[in-house]
């Protein structure tokens, strides 16, 4: 009779088994299914977009503008959309003509994905607007003021020297805008990524031998991808990370934590890693022993010689410094003394975030460079978050506006303009929280 029981039980749970996966295999199906279709819904409605697809190789410069582009582009984490506009020349400009006009005074501003205008449309770019300033201004001393946007993504110093040696000059400024980003420009002169700080060879690489710069490397051309040797399994992973769903949830899951250190805090004390596997990229190179040395001494250098060359054309050399996030934003001031307890270069950053300002002011007293610090123009204000995309992570069209306000009345300040003078209501304020 046992027999019996034993077996009229085994296809019972057969039976049962079966139930049980092809209902976990319909589940899957279904959740694959309504995933497929949320993700379909977003790249319709709401892409999640990225760094748009502007750049070519370039032998002497590792990256240039492909010249005529004409499109709308959707930016990270759909903050924005907005035209991208390039011209002849590759320049996020108006079609400038080589030759310059009688009467004409030209500045041509240098500097990365700031000046560029990540994030924003082709007006809403600091240049652009600071030249409607001018326009508006009405300066009586020229017929017309022209600001040229040489700005590129990813430039360093490096690249904008040997930029104006081959193109820039060509220009004929009366007034080159240097921007320096003191966030990443450091590292980028050394030829480093940004977070696993070896380094690369996207990038023209100097050195100093001897105390004379020397370009050590040209760029080199990017490998093109293959499909051999592909793994499965990190490349499923790397194409999850690629969905717009995936990228929405993480970029407002990233939003949330950089504007509360309580809660990263909590999260930590939970096991939580919340730790993102690198420290600020003006930490990096500003304030770590084996790289702040160097970096500044490279950097140095190359700006002297940006001056020789400017200054041999017979134009003026400015120098604006962009401020890093984390340095006027007090939400992410605070969120790092939570994310990096302990971390040397982290606490020489808090105890003094205003260094590398200081240096490059003292240094432009050296050299006769006239030296604004954005910083304080942003740290003053109460609402420093909201003049940054959370995702793109750079200035919005506000931030840019400010940005370009503050340059203004630097250049009328400091007489860097047709009709300036010293001691105008341009005075840049030089309060603010955290020694700003």
């Amino acid at each position: 009779m046992s027999t019996m029981r034993a077996q009229r039980s085994q296809p019972s749970r057969l039976t049962g088994w079966r139930g049980a996966v092809a209902g976990l295999i319909a589940a899957s199906m279904s959740l694959a299914l309504s995933l497929g279709l949320l993700e379909l819904a977003l790249t319709i409605v709401y892409p999640q977009g990225g760094s748009p697809p502007i750049f070519e190789f370039d032998p002497e410069l590792g990256h240039r503008h492909k010249p005529n582009l004409d499109f709308v582009h959707v930016w990270n984490g759909h903050d924005n959309v907005s035209s991208i506009r390039t011209n002849d020349f590759g320049l996020r400009s108006t079609s400038v003509p080589v030759t310059k006009k009688r009467g004409e005074y030209r500045i041509l501003a240098l500097g990365d994905s700031y000046t560029f205008g990540y994030g924003v449309g082709d007006d809403d770019a600091f240049p652009a607007v600071l030249g409607r300033m001018l326009k508006h201004a009405g300066e009586p001393s020229y017929d017309d003021i022209i600001v040229i946007n040489a700005g590129v993504s990813s430039y360093g110093t490096a690249q904008e020297l040997l930029y104006y040696k081959s193109q820039g000059r060509t220009f004929q400024p009366d007034l080159v805008l240097l921007s320096i980003f003191v966030g990443n420009d450091v590292q980028d002169n050394l030829c480093t990524h940004y977070t696993e700080l070896t380094k690369h060879t996207r990038f023209p690489c100097f050195d100093l031998v001897g105390g004379e710069l020397v370009l050590a490397s040209a760029p080199q051309k990017p490998a093109e991808k293959s499909d051999k040797n592909i793994r499965l399994l990190p490349h499923l992973k790397y194409k999850a990370k690629q969905t717009n769903l995936f990228r929405m949830l993480y970029g407002k899951a990233k939003g949330v934590l950089a504007g509360n250190a309580t809660m990263v805090d909590m999260l930590g004390a939970l096991g939580v890693d919340v730790h993102p596997g690198y420290v600020p990229h003006v930490v990096s190179g500003w304030y770590a022993e084996e790289r702040a040395e160097h970096g500044w001494a490279l950097t140095r250098a190359l700006l002297k010689e940006l001056q020789r060359e400017v200054e041999a054309d017979g134009a003026k050399l400015a120098l604006v410094a962009i401020p890093s996030r984390v340095q006027v934003i007090p939400q992410l001031f605070d969120v790092s003394r939570v994310l990096y307890p302990g971390e040397p270069a982290v606490e020489a950053f808090l105890a003094d975030p205003t260094k590398p300002q200081r240096v490059l002011q003292a240094f432009g007293r050296e050299v006769g460079m006239p030296v604004l610090d954005l910083a304080p123009a942003f740290a003053e204000r109460d609402d420093t978050l909201d003049l940054y995309y959370p995702s793109v992570a750079h200035w919005n069209e506000k931030g840019n506006h400010i940005a370009a306000e503050r340059i203004h009345a630097f250049l009328t300040q400091e007489r860097l303009i047709p009709g300036g003078s010293a001691g105008a209501d341009a005075t840049v304020p030089s309060r603010s929280a955290r020694n700003y």
